[in-house]
């Protein structure tokens, strides 16, 4: 089922991502960008499919028409978009020499502290195993409330079915 899905999102983020008439998948990216702080599909810094996929594979990225303002990733990929924080997060001038100007494999002075480096698959996998406990609780807890109220149930409804008979 993983590789099925990691299909599926590489072939919604290449296809549609800033597709004109795909604002509700672009929409939907870049909230999941946000929210669970990551950028393309999988794997960490050194993986082609992370935030170096939107250079690589992506429509997006071929469609860009001014070729001297070229960005690399979209402002969700990036902790900081304000001011030369998103020159340097997305690409630009004056910042050839870190990612995401440079592709993988990058050493650790090709780092870049604003970006997030890390694919949306691997950051909702960590996401889940990281609080696997609290949705295990959550479902036992549902689950023992759902039993008491099944049990209260029945014990109301013998207790108007006795009360009916000795009427």
């Amino acid at each position: 089922i993983g590789d099925a899905i990691l299909n599926e999102l590489s072939v919604s983020l290449n296809s549609s991502y800033g597709v004109e008439g795909q604002k509700e998948i672009t929409d939907a990216w870049n909230l999941m960008q946000k929210f669970f702080e990551c950028c393309g599909v999988v794997g960490g810094i050194n993986s082609t499919t992370s935030w170096a996929y939107y250079r690589e594979y992506s429509v997006w990225f071929r469609n860009q028409t001014d070729a001297s303002i070229k960005e690399y990733v979209p402002d969700s990929c990036c902790k900081n978009v304000y001011g030369l924080n998103r020159t340097k997060c997305v690409g630009g001038q004056g910042f050839d020499n870190i990612i995401p100007a440079v592709l993988p494999p990058i050493t650790y002075n090709q780092e870049n502290d604003i970006l997030f480096t890390n694919g949306c698959y691997t950051a909702v996998i960590d996401f889940l195993t990281d609080n696997v406990r609290i949705f295990a609780g959550l479902a036992a807890g549902i689950s023992v409330l759902m039993v008491m109220g099944m049990t209260f149930a029945i014990c109301l409804c013998r207790r108007i079915k006795d009360e009916f008979l000795f009427d």
